[in-house]
């Protein structure tokens, strides 16, 4: 009986993960270049194979929440006509300096702060391979490839710094729409850079609303097994202290 409300219990912990990643996802549907999140679950197989060979008697059931996976499929292009929105056409990011270091982010929607330099919208200065990339509210022309031109083409400024994961599910998500991994990690990246072009979140609504609702049905199942096995245990309990 104590096996059937563990199992309730980690039914609900699995819900209420995938409940969160469902919700998060759907409050970002319209944040751009933002990368949606899949919660994959472990069930009773996947315990017994990872409980193979260890001691008898220790066996979970139930489902446990796995870690997130990225979606790292790209989303909607979307022109705009403004020349300081970029958008990266295949795998790479561009990357950025923040307080906490270096960020690499999907998100293209950059202005330029008071001190005449390329940044995003919450101050995040974005870098070229010379570094940090000033401008001085030039109008730009940007390559292809990512190299930065005056508007007449006359002068060069510097080059987008785009890289990409070599190893994608290293790839972690510190908010803010911004990525972090190990030096070791990244490499220069081969993605086109499109001028006044937005990536859109890559967000399905089709799929994330049944999820939703689906995660809420979860969630109402396990809550009501794990009310009637309490229900079950309170009844053995008082009825074996009776006395008959």
């Amino acid at each position: 009986m104590l096996r059937g409300i563990y199992i309730s219990a980690t039914g609900l912990k699995a819900g209420l993960k995938q409940l969160d990643t469902v919700a998060n996802n759907i409050a970002n549907i319209n944040t751009v270049g933002y990368r949606a999140d899949i919660t994959v679950n472990s069930g009773f197989e996947e315990k017994i194979l990872n409980y193979a060979g260890k001691e008898v008697g220790k066996l979970e059931y139930g489902v446990n929440p796995d870690i997130n996976y990225l979606d790292l499929s790209s989303g909607k292009y979307v022109p705009t006509g403004r020349n300081l929105d970029f958008a990266l056409v295949g795998n790479g990011f561009f990357v950025v300096e923040t307080p906490a270091g270096l960020r690499y982010t999907r998100a293209g929607d950059f202005q330029v702060n008071r001190d005449g330099y390329l940044c995003l919208p919450n101050g995040s200065r974005v870098l070229g391979e010379k570094g940090p990339i000033k401008i001085d509210n030039e109008e730009l022309y940007v390559e292809k490839d990512g190299r930065i031109y005056n508007k007449e083409r006359s002068r060069y400024i510097d080059r987008l710094r785009v890289v990409e994961p070599v190893d994608p599910v290293a790839l972690e998500k510190v908010g803010g729409n911004f990525f972090v991994t190990a030096a070791n990690n990244v490499r220069p990246g081969n993605a086109l850079v499109l001028q006044g072009y937005l990536e859109q979140s890559n967000v399905d609504p089709n799929r994330e609303y049944p999820a939703l609702l689906e995660s809420l049905r979860y969630l109402q199942s396990n809550a009501r097994g794990l009310k009637v096995q309490d229900e079950l245990l309170s009844k053995a309990v008082n009825d074996l202290g009776k006395v008959r």
